[in-house]
Order: structure tokens, then C-alpha cells, then sequence
């Protein structure tokens, strides 16, 4: 099995930027169908859970990870399946230190841990 390389908090940072820019344009165009669905508190999450999910689960990237030639594997250096990219998702959710947790030195997050997955360079 050979061995992949991490990502830099660098090109964390910038996919973590450019994702919550698509997120925050994707809900506003949302938040203009009349609807009491999306005026509601839930819609937002929605909006985030489907972008990471549906991306992430059919082309292992999502913008961010477009524009730094990032995407995602499982541990085991092969495409991540739906469990890995829906435990994935929700951890991200459910864990309000997840963007903190790559101040502590290591390359992957607690979504990236508890989910088995890694964030990989896409290779040239």
C-alpha cells in the first residue's frame, strides 16, 4: 500500500473559506424560493449536510477542494463509501471543535478520525 500525503492547514483553511462562501451563496438563492421550509432555523443544515454529502459522496471533493486539488479517501487509501462520506458529514455537524482540532498539530480533523477517512493532494 503506498503511502499518501497530507494536506497543509494552509489548503484546509482555503477549502474551509471557499465551502462556506458556496454554502452561504447556495442558501441564499434557496432562502428566495417563497417557502416556510426555508425560512425555517433547520434549512441552513440542510443546505450544509447536502453540499458536503452529495460532493463529497459522488466526486470525493468539493470546491474548496477543487481550487487546492484536495479530495478525500478512506484510511485505507481507497474511494470512501457512503457510510464514510455520511459519518463524515454529521461529525462535521456534530462537533462544534472540528475546525479547532487542526490547531493541535495533527493533519486531520475529528471528522477525518472518527470517520476513517483522510483529506489527501490529488496527484499530478
Amino acid at each position: 500500500m503506498k503511502k499518501v500525503d497530507g494536506v497543509s492547514k494552509n489548503d484546509r483553511l482555503i477549502n474551509y473559506i471557499i465551502d462556506t462562501v458556496a454554502i452561504s451563496i447556495l442558501a441564499t438563492i434557496f432562502f428566495q424560493i417563497p417557502s416556510r421550509f426555508t425560512h425555517s432555523y433547520f434549512f441552513p443544515v440542510l443546505v450544509f449536510t447536502a453540499y458536503y454529502f452529495i460532493l463529497e459522496l459522488s466526486i470525493n471533493q468539493t470546491l474548496g477542494k477543487m481550487v487546492t486539488k484536495t479530495k478525500v479517501i478512506s484510511v485505507k487509501n481507497k474511494r470512501p463509501h457512503f457510510l464514510h462520506i455520511l459519518a463524515r458529514t454529521i461529525l462535521r455537524l456534530a462537533s462544534p471543535f472540528d475546525t479547532f482540532s487542526y490547531l493541535t498539530g495533527g493533519d486531520q480533523g475529528i471528522h477525518d478520525i472518527l470517520s476513517q477517512t483522510r483529506l489527501v493532494k490529488v496527484p499530478k
